[in-house]
């Protein structure tokens, strides 16, 4: 079963400090394979280990990766003591996807600056998309937030006394990464990781103006600029 992979793996290997099993998904299907690409693909018999490495001797990263020596000793490992009916078992990193929060809020405080509370603001923006971040945890799959949730946890804050446009821009990407998707989320909506080796991580630079008539214009986000485009040196192909 996919908890006994998941179990063999931190067992074996201490320097794993977080597993999830994908039976039967292959996650590195390539363009114009048979099924298309959507980024993980279903294939009877692949067996994939999404990796995050344990803490111990290496601090907290706000973007864990697993070496690509661990992620080779993994997959030997079980290519030795798998059934025929595995086809293959493939060790790989999480994918991170950014969150770009985009508001206006009206504050009301004269205590402090408009800089000191757009940070607050960015804090309680930050702890909400990953909460692990703050609390220097490990990642943790499958988490997702919603808008609503966002709303309330920004009016919460004693110096807001308004919030105007609210939105989330949720940054993924297909094809190896070669392409990029972008999509935007208001209202009600939920905002869950694209893949299911994927985790929501915030992007360095929400964009929170204050004045509830300012307006957001349509070249103020590039994902250059708002977006921290991570190329993973270690990450093992």
């Amino acid at each position: 079963t996919a908890r006994d992979y998941e179990r063999m793996t931190l067992q074996a290997f201490p320097q794993a400090g977080k597993v999830k099993c994908l039976k039967n998904t292959d996650t590195k299907k390539k363009p114009g394979e048979t099924g298309g690409f959507t980024g993980t693909e279903k294939s009877a018999g692949a067996i994939t280990l999404v990796i995050i490495p344990s803490r111990k001797g290496q601090g907290w990263k706000s973007r864990p990766y697993a070496q690509p020596e661990l992620l080779l000793e993994i997959e030997n490992y079980f290519s030795a003591r798998t059934s025929s009916r595995v086809k293959y078992i493939d060790a790989i990193n999480p994918l991170y996807e950014e969150i770009l929060v985009r508001c206006t809020v009206d504050f009301n405080s004269t205590e402090h600056s408009n800089a000191y509370l757009r940070e607050t603001v960015r804090k309680v923006i930050n702890r909400l998309i990953a909460p692990w971040q703050q609390n220097e945890e490990l990642p943790v799959f499958g988490y997702s937030f919603g808008i609503r949730q966002l709303h309330d946890k920004i009016r919460a804050l004693p110096f807001v006394k308004s919030i105007g446009h609210l939105s989330a821009v949720h940054l993924s990407c297909a094809e190896g990464c070669s392409i990029y998707k972008i999509r935007e989320y208001a209202g009600t909506d939920e905002i869950d990781p694209s893949q299911p080796h994927a985790i929501l991580i915030p992007s360095a630079n929400h964009i929170i103006k204050t004045g509830i008539h300012e307006e957001f214009g349509i070249d103020e986000m590039s994902i250059n600029e708002n977006f921290v485009i991570w190329q993973n040196e270690t990450e093992k192909h």
